[in-house]
């Protein structure tokens, strides 16, 4: 019994030491954390990883993942991809976003909002570099999406640039009282440091199976 014991404690011990671990730069968006982070985790358990995330801005991850410092991305959008060496993209797209100016309510809302010097943009960092908008207004950049919202609600902000996820968000359903005006979709693509070559087809298999369910 106490041989069985001590093998037991040996096997648990070892199962630990071997317990992979990785960290993934990802966006605080709740459909991100309520969806897409859950649904990257269950791929990485199949292959007996765990993944924590960390929430920081696009220039900061770019850095983080090109120097090793974090191990990939949750998602990365297809025209920032080229900016970022030592990288691995996984296909297919994880991801479909749809980017919307949206303005408080009675507010005009076509293009000419981003083209008057005047006004005050309000997005995410993360999505500061994704397409060459013509933007002449002023532009301040948030880490934090949930913010974006908390202050766009609250009636703080006139002009925000939002996304949504085309698979999991009616955008008619969220802000449903602000004016809106679609500016481009793309898509997201999960990505790894260039170090974790020998996962990318073992993720793209288990990606693919997923998002078929």
């Amino acid at each position: 019994m106490r041989w069985l014991l001590i093998l037991l404690l040996f096997t648990v011990s070892t199962s630990a030491l071997t317990q992979k671990n990785l960290v993934f730069a990802s966006i605080n968006h709740p459909t991100v954390i309520d969806y897409y982070e859950p649904l990257l985790r269950s791929i990485y358990a199949e292959l007996g990883i765990n993944l924590d995330f960390v929430y920081i801005s696009g220039e900061r991850s770019e850095v983080s993942l090109q120097s090793g410092l974090i191990d990939g991305a949750l998602a990365y959008s297809e025209a920032n991809l080229a900016s970022v060496e030592n990288m691995i993209v996984v296909e297919p797209p994880l991801i479909t976003v749809k980017q919307y100016l949206l303005c408080q309510q009675g507010l005009d809302c076509t293009p000419s909002v981003l083209e008057d010097p005047e006004n005050t943009i309000f997005m995410a960092s993360v999505v500061k570099k994704s397409q060459n908008l013509e933007i002449k207004a002023s532009i301040e950049t948030m880490t934090s999406i949930t913010v974006l919202e908390k202050l766009f609600t609250h009636n703080r902000i006139k002009y925000m640039i939002y996304p949504f996820s085309s698979e999991r968000n009616d955008v008619n359903l969220v802000f449903a009282k602000a004016e809106r005006f679609f500016l481009y979709e793309e898509k997201g693509f999960h990505v790894l440091n260039i170090k974790h070559k020998e996962l990318e087809e073992k993720v793209q298999k288990q990606l693919i199976k997923k998002l078929k369910d």
